[in-house]
């Protein structure tokens, strides 16, 4: 199965930082104190098949061993996913084909650990990179429009059973990918090559409501932004950028739609690639992916105290763990 930008991205970065693991310290300054969250990540660690990730939950609360939830992995491919705010869902890609159904989305109940297939989404060709709404009831995901360079974001309203009108949102003939929810669904972060992009990728805001994007003045740059992430009031926007003056290949970024700038994160890049940034909902922490090892580790910066928090039993030393996602515990 055709695993999308995002897939082909992290694949083009583990060519350029490396591709083995190490348990050298990195220097890095942590806190020892806990965060109230739920992350979701893909790990190849075993029991997974060779290039068939798992998901894995991990409470920063107590900062216990990382687990599989339950009824949720199998041996195909599992991942990327996207909590909901609440912690009570999570929208997963998959290549399992559940028994009559062509579907590559699921929605996963935490508490009760069943899955069942989202309907409008999965009628969509090949529907990727899943995003939930803080309570679970709205669902985005980027789909293939024509060719291989046309996709568009798409919003199901999985309670009303219905797609929600986006006319404004997609831009025929260019990508749109990537898309992220805030709390409430009304605001779509997306990323597109559209002819309005300031460099190759630009971040674009889009008021559902309003069927218009919004401007996000000082966000962009000439370099590729990519692999937005919102908090739920719809305030912060994670991304990655590979733009010029950055710690390392690849930077995590957190822009500010109040004061329209960049929040420092003094000691959260590093000289290697830093991305696929996860804000939490409140916006206080950033999850994201690091090349700072020689492999891909997780790492969980705190944006208020500035320092990276100390993360036990989270990242595997031998295997790839990527992907975050955060929800409220």
């Amino acid at each position: 199965m055709k695993l999308g930008i995002r897939h082909a991205l992290v694949f083009a970065i583990v060519a350029a930082g490396g591709c083995s693991k190490n348990d050298a310290p990195t220097g890095a300054r942590v806190g020892g104190d806990r965060a109230p969250f739920l992350m979701a990540f893909m790990s190849e660690r075993p029991p997974a098949q060779t290039f068939s990730p798992d998901l894995y939950f991990y409470d920063l609360s107590t900062g216990g061993p990382a687990y599989r939830p339950r009824n949720l992995d199998t041996p195909s491919i599992e991942g990327p996913g996207g909590l909901s705010a609440d912690g009570q869902h999570l929208a997963f890609l998959t290549n399992r084909q559940p028994v009559g159904s062509s579907a590559f989305v699921l929605i996963y109940d935490v508490a009760t650990g069943v899955t069942r297939v989202p309907h409008w989404i999965n009628t969509l060709l090949s529907p990727l990179n899943p995003a939930l709404s803080g309570d679970g009831r709205y669902l985005a995901v980027q789909y293939q429009v024509s060719g291989l360079f046309d996709s568009w974001v798409a919003v199901e309203d999985m309670v009303g059973d219905s797609l929600l009108p986006v006319s404004n949102l997609n831009f025929p003939g260019a990508l749109n990918f990537d898309p992220a929810l805030s709390g409430d669904a009304q605001f779509v972060a997306f990323a597109s090559d559209r002819p309005a992009s300031l460099g190759f990728y630009d971040i674009f805001l889009y008021s559902v409501p309003g069927d218009s994007i919004v401007p996000v003045p000082g966000l962009n740059s000439a370099a590729s932004d990519l692999a937005p992430s919102l908090s739920s009031d719809g305030r912060y926007v994670a991304f990655q950028s590979g733009r010029a003056g950055g710690a390392g290949l690849i930077d995590v970024y957190l822009y500010d739609r109040q004061t329209r700038s960049l929040i420092p994160l003094p000691g959260a890049n590093t000289p290697m690639a830093d991305y696929l940034p996860a804000i939490s909902p409140d916006g206080r922490y950033l999850a994201y992916a690091t090349e700072s090892e020689g492999g891909r580790d997780i790492r969980v910066y705190d944006v208020q105290a500035q320092r990276l928090l100390d993360l036990p039993n989270l990242n595997d030393p031998y295997f790839y763990d990527y992907f975050p996602t955060l929800a409220n515990r």
